[in-house]
């Protein structure tokens, strides 16, 4: 495959995800009814409310849903300011076409980054057809084109994890040359800026520059001014937030908020965190003694189940991406390891654990907060930081031309057709 092929690949991907924005019901997926409220306070406001007013508009107990959230204000007040440019209403209806429409564009630079990462890993001489497979299966997969199609700042964190990545993977490939590293810094800051589900990408920066065998002195020249970078550029919010919420990420206040207004009541991975709560190990007791980690699996490879339950689509669809997915890359990940082990490049299996450990980090981080705050372990967008994931198991099948390679590919998008199948028939109103 050209890289003329995938550049029309991008295009078709670009129309898909907009034909998805356009036509996805409103307030369908994603919260996206909250989010919206949030980009119209702050229209309404001229930018972020007022301290004395800011906790009051979280919640909203007479329609038990988020009003205002609390986090970084970044995308709201970029999407406000589009709106406001726009001369648009100050209110979700005015704000959903715009914001709609930004959200497919960070899906695109999402899916696109994604596959340019995997460009960055390959041998010189290789085709593109590995960067075309994971830009395609991520255009394919509902968890991603359904962001693509919601105004939510969960598409931004995406969107900052495959930058980051993209970035990264760039860097090891340059060698960490001034401009690679300024683009590492520069999608630091971004990620830091839009949320915090998206924050575990920031330890592949370090694992990037361990392997790349710079020495001691320069790596912490670099992640010192990536560091600076990314205070410099979100220090204004961060401190307001402390002042404001009293912790850097307004976490607390905005869980709080659900507490008091009965929310948990409602939410069934609340009920299940309720329930054992006060067991010794409690998260061992979630995923030993409940369904929560089925349902969140489902929830993540097929998007929409958190509305619509159809009960006979979790199996399926679990039992699909454990034999079309796991199995043919696990066997890839094997039968790698065991050849050619002169010719084994140590960042793609880094990269590969340290995606692993994110997904992990991302998952403890969230069941931590749930035990500390009375809230739940809730993890809709730990699929997010496993892109490394992703990328590194595309470019160890693509390491040789064989049999396996064309398996693990074609098992892979025939996954995402099938989930995208799913969702469009089954989950679409």
């Amino acid at each position: 495959m050209s890289g003329q092929a995938y550049l029309l690949l991008v295009f078709v991907c670009a129309l898909w995800l907009g034909v998805r924005a356009a036509t996805q019901p409103a307030l369908h997926d994603f919260d996206e009814h909250s989010h919206l409220l949030t980009v119209a306070q702050v229209r309404q406001f001229g930018g972020m409310p007022p301290a004395s007013l800011a906790q009051d508009l979280i919640f909203s107990r007479e329609r038990n849903e988020v009003t205002y959230h609390h986090f970084q204000p970044t995308p709201y007040l970029v999407m406000a300011g589009l709106t406001s440019m726009a001369r648009t209403e100050p209110s979700t209806a005015g704000v959903l076409g715009i914001g709609r429409a930004l959200s497919a564009l960070l899906a695109l630079s999402a899916v696109t980054a994604a596959g340019i990462a995997v460009r960055n890993l390959q041998r010189s001489g290789s085709d593109w057809r590995a960067p075309a497979v994971v830009t395609a299966g991520m255009s394919l997969m509902p968890a991603v084109h359904s962001l693509g199609a919601s105004v939510t700042a969960s598409t931004w964190a995406l969107s900052a994890v495959a930058l980051t990545t993209v970035a990264t993977t760039w860097a090891v490939r340059r060698n960490w040359s001034p401009w690679s590293s300024m683009a590492v810094a520069a999608a630091a800051a971004f990620t830091l800026a839009v949320r915090a589900s998206a924050y575990p990408i920031l330890l592949l920066i370090p694992l990037a520059m361990i392997e790349s065998r710079l020495s001691a002195l320069e790596i912490a020249r670099k992640l010192v001014a990536i560091t600076a970078l990314s205070l410099a550029v979100n220090g204004w919010w961060i401190i307001r937030s402390i002042l404001v919420n009293d912790d850097w990420l307004g976490a607390s206040v905005h869980v709080h908020a659900h507490v008091e207004g009965g929310y948990l009541e409602t939410v069934r991975e609340a009920v299940l965190w309720r329930e054992v709560s006060l067991d010794p190990w409690p998260i061992w007791s979630l995923l030993t003694s409940t369904d929560w980690l089925w349902l969140t699996l489902s929830r993540i490879l097929s998007r929409g189940l958190w509305l619509h339950r159809i009960e006979w689509v979790d199996p399926v669809t679990i039992a699909l991406w454990i034999g079309m997915v796991v199995a043919p890359t696990s066997a890839v990940l094997i039968h790698r390891l065991s050849r050619a082990k002169e010719s084994r490049r140590s960042f793609i299996y880094l990269m590969l654990l340290g995606g692993l450990i994110m997904t992990s980090v991302s998952l403890y981080s969230a069941a931590n907060l749930s035990a500390q705050l009375g809230w739940f372990a809730h993890i809709r967008d730990t699929f997010i930081v496993s892109l490394p994931v992703v990328v590194a198991l595309a470019v160890l099948a693509d390491e040789r031309q064989d049999t396996l390679r064309d398996i693990c590919f074609l098992s892979g998008i025939g996954f995402a057709c099938a989930a995208n199948a799913g969702f469009v028939l089954l989950m679409l109103p």
